[in-house]
């Protein structure tokens, strides 16, 4: 009885290491498949929005939504002025300068296109009448 009950003891050790063992396995290939999934997710869904048409604009939309501004204009805005603030007070001032002068520019723009060539203009800088 102890020779048989030693073979029985060391199958039954046998088929816990086997189990052990595929525990193991199993649990480094659902560690390994969460890694393949988060790198997968990380990049798959900016090369599809690169493969698209342009015109869907869908890297856009993803920048807007990371960003978390309401919409697309308001996203690159603030990505412009983060990064370069001197570009962006100097647009915001041009763009100032544009709308308090518009009569004006208008008025150029349309002598300009009459001339089919250049024109001189006068226009009032440093705040609004």
């Amino acid at each position: 009885m102890g020779a048989g009950c030693a073979k029985a003891l060391r199958q039954i050790i046998g088929h816990a290491r086997t189990r052990q063992g595929q525990r193991e396995h199993l649990l480094r290939g659902i560690g390994g498949g969460v890694l393949a999934g988060c790198l997968l997710w990380s990049l798959l869904p900016g090369m599809i929005a690169r493969s698209v048409p342009e015109s869907w604009h869908w890297p856009e939309k993803i920048a807007r939504r990371t960003v978390g501004e309401p919409s697309i204009w308001e996203a690159g805005s603030c990505m412009m002025q983060v990064d370069s603030p001197e570009a962006w007070r100097a647009i915001s001032a041009a763009a100032v300068m544009r709308h308090e002068n518009k009569e004006t520019i208008a008025k150029c723009e349309q002598k300009a296109a009459k001339r089919k060539a250049p024109v001189h203009c006068t226009i009032k800088v440093g705040g609004s009448e």
